[in-house]
Parts: structure tokens; sequence; C-alpha cells
């Protein structure tokens, strides 16, 4: 009953995540180091879910189940890739790098990075 409570606010949670994913992309409000990081994350939560409703199936005959472990593994290397975007975003905010969103082509009226802020 657990898990299965979880995995519905989770996909409460990636809804409204996904949500604001397209709105971000739609308006080109934020740069492309930030969209990515939100990308990563909402991709954890829907891997999440998935891994939670399967723990769901624990106990009942025949049934598959991931182990335990794995979850925190995976979202250990999702964290780990937003640490490394985060670590691009500030090294090219140290050179100068300046915000892009992703439908720009120019950098005429571009502010810095939105992570450098």
């Amino acid at each position: 009953m657990h898990y299965t409570e979880v995995a519905k606010w989770d996909v409460v949670e990636l809804v409204v995540l996904l949500s604001t994913l397209l709105l971000l992309l739609v308006r080109n409000r934020v740069d492309r180091y930030l969209w990515s990081l939100l990308a990563v994350y909402a991709a954890s939560v829907a891997l999440g879910i998935f891994w939670t409703t399967l723990q769901t199936q624990v106990g009942r005959a025949g049934a598959w189940f991931p182990a335990f472990w794995t979850l925190a593994l995976l979202r250990s290397v999702l964290f780990w890739t937003m640490a490394a975007v985060a670590m691009l975003c500030w090294r090219a905010g140290r050179r100068g790098g300046l915000r892009r969103g992703f439908f720009d082509s120019s950098l005429a009226g571009q502010q810095p990075s939105a992570l450098l802020r």
C-alpha cells in the first residue's frame, strides 16, 4: 500500500515537472544547463515511479521486482550526471559564457547563465 501511494504522488510531481519543462522550453526563459538539470531530475523521478511500482509486487508468487539497492544506484548515477552538468555550467560561466536557450542562435542581448546568479 505504501509503495502505491508514493508512486501516485511521484506521478503528480512528474506531471508538474514535465509541464514546467515544456513551458520553459517554449518560452525560452532558462539556459540549456538549467533545463538539462531539470530534465535529468525528471528522468530520475520517472524511473523512480517505475521502480516503486515494481516494488508493489514484492511477496507475490512469480512476480519479478528489482533489488532494493538498484533505485539508489540509479539515482546516484543520475545525480552525478546533474553534478557534471552543473560543473560544465560553472566552467562556462568562469570563461564568460552567456545564457542561451535551446532556440537561440545569436548571442545578441543574452545574459549570464541563470545558475551563476
